[in-house]
């Protein structure tokens, strides 16, 4: 589940942030600029990431409300990314609880 990607996630050190944004915008839906972000956000320290890609990921993906997984799982608002995420995935300083 989600948390053997982020587990998988911690170990990136380095990320193209180019070849990220290519793929995002060939895609180009809203809800996967959304999600990756937020995971992002969580390893932004160790793999270097820009605060200029978090924020693209925001412009484009927080047009609406998403769950990061299904909805018994995610059970707590961030408002930063106005997604829905399991709670145990949050600090304190993030979420509200439904």
């Amino acid at each position: 589940g989600i948390e053997e990607l982020l587990h998988c996630m911690e170990g990136i050190v380095l990320l193209n942030e180019e070849r990220l944004i290519d793929y995002l915008a060939r895609y180009d839906k809203a809800f996967l600029y959304q999600k990756t972000g937020y995971l992002l956000e969580r390893i932004k320290e160790q793999a270097n990431i820009s605060e200029s890609l978090l924020e693209l990921c925001r412009a484009k993906g927080t047009k609406s409300v998403k769950w990061l997984t299904n909805n018994e799982e995610s059970d707590t608002f961030v408002n930063k990314w106005r997604m829905y995420v399991p709670q145990e995935l949050t600090s304190k300083e993030e979420y509200e609880l439904i």
